[in-house]
């Protein structure tokens, strides 16, 4: 990345905070678990697969699943009530945590979810999901996340959840490891941090996160992929990703790498503005089939 002065409110934070308070204009239904599963398997990409939905804690049956598999909200972001569960002869463990379960904790943690996002049982709110056969062999599925800006990477990085603490590594879009310098400030209570080369199969999942990030017209977001031994998979796509904005967060981004971040966002606006017309009113009422049929009709057009 190079050095950019952006004007003032248009750098990286300044953005997210405005979409964290709906500012922006972007349809939320992208970032829905549930929705957006079905548009990206529509598309043909890879993703990690559902096993059961849930709209209520009560239906929540631990029982009735697979031995192994994941169990999340479709709604929060980040790892906010995610749980990697495996059935075991005395009780159910959580390797994400690296705990056994306590059902009454994980019932407490998903009803507090509910509650902070406002949600009812009208919709889908958990889902249990498979989990994916790391290519590494390890429990936990080491993350691989790409900030994209519309078609174009931004940075990426890796959280390693099997090392405790959490172990990161971020590669800049050149994939070079990213410098320490005010860049980020890891919080050593919360991980970890290292400066390894990018995997050699880092520039497939890049190719992936281009060409999904590309499928939906969003300026900014975050785009989660696992890499297995059957190829890239898509795990979800975050509208609000708070790795290292939240003061709970991983690690605190620097003012520089904010700025450029924002600038790339501020292209990225750009783009699809020429792509499917005047942003964000050409997405502001777009939903998910909407988009579908209308890269469908476009893809009839150019083989007319």
């Amino acid at each position: 990345m190079i050095d950019v002065d952006v004007p003032f409110g248009t750098d990286y934070w300044s953005r997210v905070h405005r979409r964290e308070r709906h500012e922006d204009g972007i349809p939320w239904e992208f970032g829905d678990k549930i929705a957006s599963k079905s548009y990206f398997l529509q598309k043909g990409y890879p993703t990690a697969t559902n096993l059961a939905q849930f709209r209520s804690v009560d239906e929540i049956d631990l029982n009735a699943l697979p031995p192994v598999f994941a169990l999340k909200p479709t709604f929060a972001h980040t790892s906010a009530g995610v749980y990697l569960i495996e059935a075991r002869k005395d009780g159910f463990f959580d390797r994400f945590r690296g705990e056994p379960v306590d059902i009454e904790a994980l019932h407490r943690e998903m009803e507090r979810l509910l509650e902070q996002f406002g949600r009812d049982q009208s919709q889908v709110n958990f889902v249990a999901e498979e989990v994916v056969d790391d290519i590494h062999g390890v429990d936990v599925p080491i993350d691989y996340k790409f900030l994209m800006f519309y078609d174009q990477l931004g940075i990426c990085f890796a959280l390693d959840r099997n090392a405790k603490p959490l172990h990161v590594d971020y590669w800049d879009a050149h994939l070079r490891p990213l410098p320490t310098t005010a860049v980020f400030h890891v919080k050593p209570e919360v991980a970890t941090r290292g400066h390894t080369p990018a995997p050699r199969f880092l520039p497939e999942l890049v190719e992936f996160a281009i060409q999904v990030s590309a499928s939906i017209p969003v300026p900014m977001c975050r785009i989660d992929l696992y890499m297995t031994r059957r190829g890239p998979v898509l795990g979800e796509v975050t509208l609000l990703p708070g790795n290292w904005y939240y003061d709970d967060g991983v690690a605190v981004m620097g003012a520089q790498l904010s700025a450029q971040l924002g600038a790339l966002w501020g292209r990225a606006e750009g783009r699809i503005s020429s792509d499917f017309g005047s942003y964000p009113a050409c997405t502001g009422t777009l939903s998910l089939d909407a988009l579908l049929k209308m890269q469908q009709q476009r893809a009839t057009g150019q083989h007319a």
